[in-house]
């Protein structure tokens, strides 16, 4: 008997639930997301066609990945409009301003502005390590010292 809707639509929870921990974004929760890819795996189930050969889990996959991808896209437009905050500390600073995550990147080594700035894609696309390795001439070793040393700072300043 061949799996009904409901059993292929459970048999890919796990994959959701992976491709949702892989596109993580920070403005947007991992239970929306999640919401996302379950409707991109009921989309997938619902508009598989068996005669085109291809499986059915490359259909999922790539369903899933364009739910997500649209979230992440609408989130970065809503967010570019307002100053990226990791988190806004409860006063204001001397300026009367609160700490921006731009400014704290100011106070990083000139050398890990511009990592930290691709890595967390700020300057347009999120490059992963392998990439900022060879953009910046460095092994991937030195890029994951000076990211884990970048956000470590970042964070201190911005909860400071």
């Amino acid at each position: 008997m061949p799996p009904t809707r409901q059993d292929l639509i459970e048999s890919y929870v796990c994959l959701a639930h992976h491709l949702v921990k892989r596109v993580g974004h920070w403005s947007l929760g991992d239970d929306d997301l999640f919401q996302s890819a379950m409707m991109g795996v009921i989309e997938a189930v619902d508009t598989f066609d068996p005669s085109l050969n291809v499986p059915l889990a490359a259909h999922v996959i790539n369903h899933v990945k364009y739910a997500l991808c649209g979230d992440v896209i609408r989130a970065r437009r809503h967010t570019q409009t307002q100053p990226y905050r990791f988190c806004e500390p409860p006063h204001p600073d001397d300026d009367g301003d609160y700490a921006d995550l731009y400014d704290a990147i100011e106070q990083l080594p000139v050398a890990d502005q511009s990592i930290i700035m691709d890595f967390w894609g700020l300057n347009g696309r999120r490059h992963n390590r392998a990439e900022l390795a060879t953009r910046h001439n460095r092994t991937i070793h030195q890029i994951s010292e000076s990211t884990t040393r970048s956000t470590k700072s970042l964070r201190a300043a911005l909860t400071a």
